[in-house]
């Protein structure tokens, strides 16, 4: 089973998906965003837990936010470096709003 392909402007067979050496988000630092997101909402489920009264409802949601967490970091292995970045930069602007902050990593994945 071959690789989709495309034409390119020459009339070149152009792959649609990342050739090996290129998966894994190109991008250096991709999915550090991602992890801070889901750390954070690692964090908020646990201190829901730990309530006296833990709100379901809010436990459902960031559980369900937490997975989709799961699912962006997996589309990251297969994402050309433009897909990459535009992950990551919607967790940056996601975990500043999640914090309160400005948006973090602004230099890079270390701030």
């Amino acid at each position: 089973m071959s690789d989709p392909t495309a034409e390119g402007p020459s009339g070149e067979p152009v792959p649609m998906t990342p050739a090996a050496g290129e998966t894994g988000y190109e991008a250096e630092g991709a999915a550090d965003p991602v992890l801070a997101v889901f750390a954070w909402y690692s964090r908020e489920i646990d201190r829901e837990w730990k309530a006296a009264v833990p709100d379901q409802a809010r436990l459902d949601a960031l559980q369900s936010a937490q997975q989709a967490c799961l699912a962006d970091l997996n589309a990251l292995g297969t994402a050309w470096s433009e897909e990459a970045e535009r992950i990551a930069a919607r967790y940056r602007v996601r975990f500043a709003e999640l914090e309160g902050k400005e948006t973090p990593f602004a230099d890079g994945p270390d701030g």
